[in-house]
Order: structure tokens, then sequence, then C-alpha cells
């Protein structure tokens, strides 16, 4: 039997916004944004090692665009990680050589090193993002339609989410091989 309800969208009148609401809101997501930088970057080291395993010395000829590594690890998808891979892999793949094959923790110590000056310039990022919303708030607290906006803004801001190692791999080697990322089917 199946029960038909009719959904209200909004039962009660939503609360006017406040300085004290938005604050607490940004410094959620800033926590969580910032939290995910550090997941993003682990799982791009992790991707490129496990491309590295997949390819061996090769892993250094991979080309990809150029991008900036604060707004890679802040974009929401796994394309920006794997372009940021493919710009770190040339540098560190023969500095984690061992004769014929590459040393993975070597590889992924190398990346995170390289990573560490762009996890810190994103989170510096969040925080000057939450600092400017913190004014804003505070300049509009007698605005309340203004203050309104600000709360709708605040609200679709997004945390980007952390892919798994194996799509970053997936990714690279669809670039090394110079063809669109194809998903595979694992059993």
């Amino acid at each position: 039997m199946v029960i038909a309800h009719k959904v209200y969208e909004e039962l009660a009148p939503r609360r006017a916004a406040s300085v004290p609401a938005l604050d607490a809101r940004l410094s959620v997501w800033g926590q969580a944004t910032r939290e995910a930088v550090q997941s993003r970057a682990n799982a791009l080291a992790r991707g490129a090692v496990l491309f590295a395993e997949e390819v061996g010395r090769s892993a250094a000829k991979v080309q990809g665009p150029i991008v900036e590594g604060s707004d890679a690890l802040l974009a929401l998808g796994a394309d920006s990680l794997a372009a940021l891979a493919s710009n770190l892999l040339p540098g560190a793949v023969p500095q984690s050589c061992r004769l014929l094959w590459v040393d993975p923790e070597r590889l992924e110590g190398r990346i995170l090193n390289a990573l560490a000056p762009a996890v810190d310039a994103a989170r510096t990022a969040v925080r000057k993002r939450q600092a400017l919303y913190r004014r804003r708030a505070r300049l509009w607290k007698d605005h309340p339609d203004r203050l309104e906006e600000l709360r709708d803004e605040v609200e679709g801001l997004r945390v980007p989410k952390c892919p798994p190692p194996a799509e970053v791999a997936v990714i690279l080697s669809s670039m090394f091989k110079g063809e669109p990322p194809r998903p595979r089917l694992v059993r």
C-alpha cells in the first residue's frame, strides 16, 4: 500500500539571518574545506603512486594542463587533481627512482613535499574568504535584505570532495595515453 504525503517545503518561516549564525556556518565550512584540502593532497599523492607503479619510470613523461596548486586542491572535481599530479610527476619521479623501478614511499613523500606550499596557500585562501564574508556580515548587520543575500551565498559554498586515489590514477593514465578517461569496472 502506498501512502502519498503532501510535502511542505518550509512549514515554519525561515529565521532572519544574523551575524552569529553566518559566523558559525562559515566556521563549519572553513574547517571542513581545510580538512578536505589535506585529504585531497593525500589522495593526489596516492593516486600518482598508483599510476607510477603501473607505468614505472615513464610516469615522468605524462603531460597535462598547467594548473595552480591551491586552485586545483580547492576545485570540486578529480580532473584538477590529476592535472596537478601531471605537473608534479616529471620532477618527482626521477628523484624517486631506484635503478629500474620507482620507490612508492619516496615518490609519495616527494609529491607531498612539493604540495606543501599549495596546501598552505589553499588554507590561506579559505581563511581569507571566511574573513571577507565575516566582514561583509558585520557591515550589513543593519541591512536585513543584504544579510539574507549573504546567507544564501554562504549556504551555497561547497566543500570539495576527496576522490579515491584510483580515480586520480585512471585520469592520469588516460592523460598518459592521450585519450579521454574511461570508467573501468572493478569486480
